[in-house]
């Protein structure tokens, strides 16, 4: 995998790519216990209420803990009754889960995948980035890691197609075509209540206050300690859908613009997802991102960067005038 680095020029993102490491210890074979499913429930309720816990896995983690604090500060503990693992799970296996729906892929589905390109001389050919598997596209609509995806439906994800039917996450599916019309602030409250983002490098998380409330938090990746996002306060400019991003490479080498470069086209794997957020610092926005399991575990060089699925939720919740705190 790699790590991203954005910068914003003329309202063009640009992507500079470094080194990400990654993990090579064996995982132990997969096992749909009571304590996967109580966390699979923990995470359900989270995203559901609002207070992202990063990817869907069935793991406990530090965006599952962080999302859980936040949700109890403002609503009080997470009723048990959301958590309690069935007895029977187990033996009933996947199909016994209570934070688990059953889903039919459709045609729409399988028209968001295609050929993906691996070089970006012949990705700038194209005018779209679509999902490169059904499983991809399936596993992002649900909030799903993909490894996670492919242990609840066994052998089906390998030749997944049209007219199958899967377990996935039963969360609000992110709809890749909603992006095309979503209008900015749709969620915001009515009246004189202010809304205020704050970006918090302390636990890598983006809170959306409304009023004196913490109405929704998702996990971000924010700048590394040699590139960090500049702390302060600043206010959003505006929003694109479906943005695409300029490939210099003496921009992605020396940090200079040239004359020669690559129009990335957008789409749901474009480097800066489906939405880019600006901001009013020069090279500074809120963006999507390809690569939903980079979140928090790699570096941005200044932007700040969510899941596809929760900047589309953040888009609704914000608008041009939004305070911006980045601490």
């Amino acid at each position: 995998m790699k790590r991203l680095t954005c910068i914003l020029v003329a309202g063009t993102a640009f992507l500079v790519f470094g080194a990400l490491a990654e993990s090579a210890a064996q995982e132990p074979e997969f096992k749909f216990t009571p304590e996967v499913e109580s966390m699979l429930r923990l995470q359900v309720f989270l995203d559901r209420a609002g207070y992202g816990p990063g990817k869907i896995d069935g793991k406990d983690g530090q965006f599952t803990r962080t999302a859980r604090e936040i949700y109890e500060r403002v609503h009080g503990p997470v009723p048990e009754q959301e958590l309690k693992a069935d007895a029977a799970t187990p033996d009933a296996g996947t199909e016994g889960s209570l934070a688990l729906t059953k889903y039919v892929v459709t045609k729409a589905d399988a028209a968001l995948v295609g050929e993906l390109p691996e070089k970006p001389e012949d990705q700038a050919g194209r005018e779209w980035l679509p999902y490169a598997s059904l499983v991809e596209a399936v596993a992002e609509k649900f909030h799903c890691d993909e490894k996670f995806f492919r242990q609840l439906n066994g052998g089906k994800a390998e030749a997944l197609k049209e007219g199958d039917e899967v377990l996935v996450p039963n969360v609000e599916p992110f709809d890749v075509n909603a992006v095309k019309t979503v209008a900015p602030g749709h969620a915001m409250p009515q009246g004189e209540v202010k809304t205020l983002v704050k970006i918090l490098s302390s636990n890598n998380m983006l809170e959306v206050v409304q009023g004196d409330k913490i109405a929704a938090a998702f996990p971000v990746t924010i700048g590394s300690t040699e590139t960090g996002t500049p702390t302060g306060t600043w206010t959003i400019k505006g929003m694109e859908r479906f943005p695409k991003f300029r490939r210099d490479e003496k921009m992605l080498k020396e940090g200079e613009r040239s004359g020669k470069f690559l129009m990335i086209p957008p789409g749901p794997n474009n480097d800066v997802g489906v939405i880019w957020i600006e901001l009013d610092r020069k090279g500074l926005g809120i963006h999507g991102t390809k690569l939903p399991d980079s979140i928090g575990r790699s570096e941005s060089h200044g932007c700040i960067r969510l899941a596809n699925w929760d900047v589309l939720r953040l888009a609704g919740l914000v608008k041009s005038g939004v305070k911006v705190e980045v601490k």
